[in-house]
């Protein structure tokens, strides 16, 4: 007589790892608002199938399971059946430069060895410079400051800023932003400009995935001639 046996060969992969950012535009650093970074593993499975999958996050190369800038749901999962698999990356706090970058999902079937991934890129925004001013309305004669700087306070950026006058002629550059004009006349009326210009410094900060380095505000400056002032 003859004794058969037969065995059922299991067969598991992961069909696909897409990952997404919602909302999906371009924050602004010191928004408030909360941005995910989600990652969705989806996994076919024939057979008697038992494994375990894991997701796990990297930015611009580096784990950030225990990131302070995000939370993460990155526990393992058992894998029985087909099905998919969610990990997604929470942003906590104000938006800053940490945030930027390049996210990376990889999902890895324990068992059967099989490991893929994908990325996405998050960027972020500067926000333009604050322009102050001591009055935006002088007497002829008399003397104006304006003050151009940024919002943000990140030892690893910094400004230059220069300005630009009412006939579009650049009138300075500066470090700390601000214009000194010592006597006003009438013919320096008008829309002046400033333009922020950032360069960094540090191994935390990617500029690739800044978009504008450089920003502009502007303020209008009007001028009263006294002589023409009539009492």
């Amino acid at each position: 007589s003859r004794n058969k046996a037969s065995v059922y060969l299991a067969i598991i992969d992961i069909d696909s790892v897409i990952v997404t950012q919602s909302p999906s535009n371009v924050p602004v650093i010191g928004s408030t608002t909360e941005y995910n970074i989600t990652c969705v593993v989806s996994v076919s499975c024939t057979g008697p199938c038992n494994d375990t999958i894991t997701i796990s996050w990297s930015l611009n190369g580096n784990s950030i399971n225990s990131a302070t800038n995000t939370e993460s749901n990155n526990s393992p999962f058992a894998v029985s059946n087909s099905g998919t698999f969610t990990s997604t990356l929470t942003t906590v706090g104000d938006i800053t430069l940490s945030h930027a970058g390049q996210y990376k999902c990889t999902a890895s079937l324990i068992t059967a060895g099989i490991q893929h991934s994908n990325t996405i890129d998050f960027d972020v925004k500067l926000p333009a410079p604050l322009i102050t001013v001591t009055n935006d309305t002088v007497t002829d004669d008399s003397t104006a400051t304006l003050v151009c700087l940024s919002s943000i306070s990140d030892i690893s950026v910094s400004f230059v800023y220069q300005w630009t006058g009412p006939d579009n002629v650049a009138i300075s550059e500066e470090t700390d932003g601000t214009l000194f004009i010592s006597t006003m006349g009438v013919d320096d009326a008008g829309q002046y400009m400033c333009t922020s210009t950032a360069s960094y410094t540090g191994s935390e900060v990617d500029s690739e995935y800044v978009i504008d380095s450089m920003n502009t505000a502007s303020v209008y400056l009007a001028i009263i001639d006294i002589d023409s002032v009539i009492v």
